[in-house]
């Protein structure tokens, strides 16, 4: 019986466990999936190898930092520029990364081919991937850090104008997941309006603080949970080609 697993920390919020085995169990497929909350990742390979891993999820906050176990990537990592899929083929750790080619198909349900241009919150893996998806469908963005020498702005820095250009803001920050389901992030929501569709990465809860101030606005929201699904998705026709 194949294992595969998710790799990340905290995982308190993750749903990947339930939808990979109710998947094995409802097509009849030998395979197991559990979530390994690991502190550090220093001794990752030793890790994957011991358990008897074929495949492994990385989420929050390993996206980025776990590239540089991998002894070979897919094409499209170099444009999402962050792993969230490995593939171990024969003792070698190949990565990939299916938040994009998700964030793509999940966005494109919600505004289709309607002109858009992008807020993006954060610049951590999620945050990499969401970049490279707008790059693929021709979107422009902004993106907002905490630190001015990582993003274009800052949180303070987002204006009126800004929001009347940019109709589309995505939340790629884990602010708000469960379970400090209290929190959201700090920007002038009374800019948001009714021509706005603001998507946020995190799933649990179905509606974030961050959703449910859009949505007072009037805005087009979206949670991540069809994107979980597609990512999941994409990461299973991977691991059993």
């Amino acid at each position: 019986m194949k294992k595969y697993g998710l790799i990340g920390h905290p995982l308190s919020h993750t749903f990947s466990p339930n939808f990979f085995n109710e998947k094995f169990k409802t097509e009849g497929i030998e395979a197991t999936y559990e979530a390994f909350d690991l502190e550090d990742i220093t001794n990752l390979r030793e890790f994957i190898f011991e358990n008897e891993l074929s495949g492994v999820n990385i989420t929050i906050p390993y996206k980025k930092t776990i590239m540089r176990f991998m002894d070979r990537m897919d094409p499209l990592v170099s444009r999402a520029k962050s792993v969230n899929c490995i593939k171990v083929e024969d003792g070698v750790l190949v990565g990939y990364n299916t938040d994009l080619l998700a964030f793509r198909k999940s966005l494109r349900d919600q505004i289709g081919y309607k002109r858009a241009a992008a807020i993006v919150l954060g610049t951590g893996g999620a945050a990499a991937a969401v970049k490279g998806a707008l790059e693929v469908m021709g979107i422009p963005y902004l993106v907002v850090s905490r630190n001015t020498r990582i993003g274009d702005l800052t949180y303070r820095g987002l204006t009126k104008r800004i929001f009347e250009q940019y109709n589309l803001v995505v939340n790629c920050t884990p602010v708000g997941m469960s379970p400090n389901t209290e929190e959201a992030p700090e920007i002038p929501y009374e800019f948001i309006s009714e021509n706005h569709f603001v998507f946020d990465l995190i799933y649990n809860p179905d509606t974030t603080k961050f959703l449910s101030l859009a949505s007072n606005q009037g805005a087009n929201t979206r949670n991540g949970l069809e994107m979980l699904h597609l990512q999941a998705e994409e990461s299973w026709k991977i691991w059993s080609k």
